[in-house]
């Protein structure tokens, strides 16, 4: 489907192919064969460098890199998902920096290149942080989630509430608006989309498109669309066949298709209630990044649907008040759907996901912050470092089939239920098979039913299944244990462990019981906030005060 979008340029930062120069390397090897090399081909000049400043890096190691991270003076400025080699332009203020590349792959090595830059000239360093703009309304593309019937959940009390207008819940902890980027020097494979832009532009920082669907029916392998501040999605209409982006197209492992918000959460997809999805991905070596996504209504609404393909990166998004409606269907309203491989979910912002309640008579339950569906082709997917709380359903939902080669590492659940009467029990539902998988380093706060993951539909025929370094407030971490090994988890938590529940500001208290319960062994290199995690491994998504 067509629709509206608009785009920015990102962060001050956009992606070009940058020359050769001199090549400096540094590795963090935990396990020589896991070793991560980064070598650096430019910037060349670290004693003069002008700005925006070109980063081109490549990434050597014997497992698949997982992501990318540039930092400069200890703050964030960019992060990228699974391919061998790094380009990118920054807008850096003018001054001598501390600058720090690292690239991670599959096993949690880390490799870095570290090095002072002196930037001669350039503009302020962009600080990415737009105010959220909530207006619910519906998504598109067809998934249906499957209601728990064979799934273990428990006979819900379903409270009708027949106003079928969108009824949004809180919003999170509000953001600052977002200081304007500097438009970086766009590369050949650089595109851009805006709310003034025209589709019959060239999609130029200077000419760019109007509509996010537009650059994704025309962008290629190693190509990437920055979109900036505004809204997108106004045009989505057409129920179980309408999202706002559909992507058909594919990359390749070191040249995938980048969409980009040019300031984090600042570009936002919001689907009218007859709309199903924001992105629907159906090619492969895709990335999703820093958009808001919000609305939709149409039956089995996801604010991202992972539909085919393989290799999808989505990362650092905030997915919230998805289909806020009154509904009878049996589908489920999810904020991410995985029904497709080698997938990595990380540092994703998911709240306020489900109905608000029955028409006439439904299931509450059937509404999941990340849904991973085995038999419709979900394998090898890693969730790491979000923050999952207010939805309807599960915070995770594994289900139907068998799920091999699954890792859940490092997110922070809130299953605190709403309505306590939905029938909700754990932070995660295993509702098919796990094997080969792992959950670790999570922290489960509050679910109902005394257990951090609820197995008793499919539990027996588990194999393989690690769980281990998680802390839950509850009494026991999984109700069917067979086919799985624990270790080193924390049950009974005491409830000290964030700084604000109540705000829904998930970041570690000091002397919270999270702080180094964790394990190095498969942990992100940096946490939610895009902080480097050190030594010392919190639980959680976010890495916790020194």
């Amino acid at each position: 489907m067509f629709l509206r979008l608009s785009v920015l340029c990102c962060l001050a930062l956009s992606l070009c192919a940058c020359g050769g120069g001199s090549s400096a390397s540094s590795n963090q090897n935990p396990n020589g064969s896991h070793a991560v090399v980064v070598t650096r081909v430019s910037p060349n000049n670290l004693s003069s460098a002008t700005s925006p400043v070109n980063f081109d890096f490549k990434a050597s190691s014997q497992t698949p890199i997982k992501g990318w991270t540039v930092t400069v003076d200890s703050k964030q400025m960019y992060q990228t998902g699974s391919t061998s080699e790094m380009h990118t332009s920054l807008a850096i203020a003018a001054g001598t920096h501390q600058v720090s590349v690292q690239a991670s792959n599959s096993n949690g090595t880390v490799g870095s290149s570290d090095f002072a830059l002196t930037v001669v000239s350039g503009s302020p360093t962009p600080t990415p942080t737009p105010t959220p703009k909530p207006s619910p309304s519906p998504s598109p593309t067809p998934t249906p989630v499957p209601s728990p019937s064979p799934s273990p959940t428990p006979t819900p009390s379903p409270t009708p509430t027949p106003v079928p207008s969108p009824s949004p819940t809180p919003t999170p902890v509000p953001a600052p608006t977002p200081t304007p980027t500097p438009t970086p020097t766009p590369g050949p494979n650089d595109f851009f989309v805006s709310p003034s832009g025209s589709d019959s532009n060239d999609g130029s920082a200077s000419a760019p498109w109007a509509t996010i669907q537009h650059a994704a029916d025309v962008v290629s392998a190693g190509q990437t669309v920055t979109v900036m501040n505004g809204v997108y999605g106004a045009s989505c209409h057409g129920g179980g066949a309408a999202s706002i982006v559909t992507v058909n197209a594919s990359g390749t492992l070191s040249a995938p298709i980048t969409f980009q918000s040019q300031n984090k959460y600042g570009a936002q997809l919001s689907g009218p209630v007859d709309c199903q999805d924001g992105f629907t991905l159906r090619g492969s070596h895709i990335v999703v990044s820093g958009f808001d996504i919000t609305g939709f209504g149409s039956p089995s609404s996801q604010g991202v649907y992972l539909a085919s393909g393989s290799n999808h990166t989505i990362i650092g998004n905030r997915i919230h008040d998805i289909a806020r409606i009154a509904t009878d269907t049996g589908n489920g309203q999810d904020g991410i759907f995985v029904g497709s491989s080698n997938d990595v979910i990380d540092s994703n912002l998911i709240f306020n996901i489900g109905r608000t309640g029955c028409i006439s008579s439904c299931s509450l339950m059937n509404d999941h912050g990340i849904y991973i569906d085995a038999a419709l082709g979900a394998s090898t997917t890693t969730v790491q470092n979000n923050v999952i709380y207010a939805t309807m359903g599960w915070n995770i939902q594994y289900y139907t089939g068998t799920a091999s080669n699954m890792i859940a590492i490092n997110n922070t659940l809130d299953s605190t239920p709403l309505p306590a009467s939905r029938g909700v029990v754990g932070c995660i539902i295993q509702g098919g098979v796990l094997q080969n998988s792992r959950i670790a380093n999570n922290i489960c706060y509050n679910p109902n039913g005394g257990i951090m993951v609820y197995a008793t539909c499919c539990g027996a025929a588990n194999s393989n299944v690690s769980i281990d370094h998680n802390i839950t407030t509850a009494g026991s971490i999984i109700d069917n244990a067979s086919g799985t090994s624990q270790s080193a988890n924390v049950v009974n938590s005491s409830t000290a462990l964030f700084n604000n529940v109540a705000a829904h500001d998930y970041s570690l208290a000091v002397g919270s019981p999270a702080i180094g319960i964790g394990t190095s062994n498969g942990a992100p290199a940096v946490d939610f906030s895009g902080n480097a995690r050190g030594s010392r491994i919190d639980a959680g998504a976010y890495d916790g005060p020194n």
